[in-house]
């Protein structure tokens, strides 16, 4: 009942579970005799899941980040194979964990120089039209805009929500400086935006 309890916190919450997440999980499940609906509802309904120190603390699977970064830009992905070659080759091929636990939860299995570098490069083709397995439809998530500082407020708006720090705007922006044409700028961008830090978190 605890372990099962961390490893549903450890999931939702943060990779180092916080004790009271663990204790309302554990007395959600006593009360309800393990209906596990009733054990997520505490621990999403609890102070903890809210938490600052939680919030966006959970770093994206490779899955994770491919099915997200879809999403974001409206992707639509055929019926082949590819598209899962371009998870495996991320770190984690579909259904072949070796061990009987499934891939890892801890940020550590994921996040490496090589590994963000792959992310950043699928990104970019992703944007740009170019990742095996999908046809990208970036015009529906921005449109055309003039300036580069209004195409990178719109990607923050549309592709992270506004999380987009200062740090990421200003390296966008400077790798825009010398690109004259809409569409490549556009699609760099949104690009960039998905293979950044913000996007790397839940």
């Amino acid at each position: 009942m605890h372990h099962v309890s961390w490893k549903l916190c450890q999931r939702f919450v943060n990779d180092d579970p916080p004790d009271g997440c663990v204790d309302d999980a554990v007395a959600a499940w006593k009360r309800s005799k393990g209906d596990i609906r009733e054990v997520l509802r505490a621990i999403v309904s609890g102070p903890d899941f809210w938490a600052a120190r939680n919030v966006r603390a959970k770093v994206k699977t490779p899955l994770e980040f491919v099915v997200s970064a879809l999403r974001a830009v409206g992707a639509d992905p055929d019926t082949t194979a590819r598209l899962a070659q371009v998870v495996a080759r991320l770190g984690e091929p579909l259904y072949l964990h070796v061990a009987p636990d499934g891939y890892p939860e801890m940020e550590a299995a994921w996040v490496n120089s090589g590994a963000l570098l792959d992310r950043m490069n699928a990104g970019v083709a992703l944007a740009a039209g170019k990742l095996p397995g999908v046809n990208p439809t970036t015009d529906s998530a921005v449109g055309a805009l003039a300036t580069p500082d209004e195409l990178i407020a719109v990607v923050d708006r549309e592709i992270l929500g506004g999380t987009m720090s200062g740090n990421t705007k200003q390296v966008i922006k400077r790798q825009l400086a010398d690109i004259g044409d809409p569409q490549q700028a556009r699609a760099l961008a949104i690009g960039l935006a998905l293979g950044g830090p913000e996007f790397q978190r839940q």
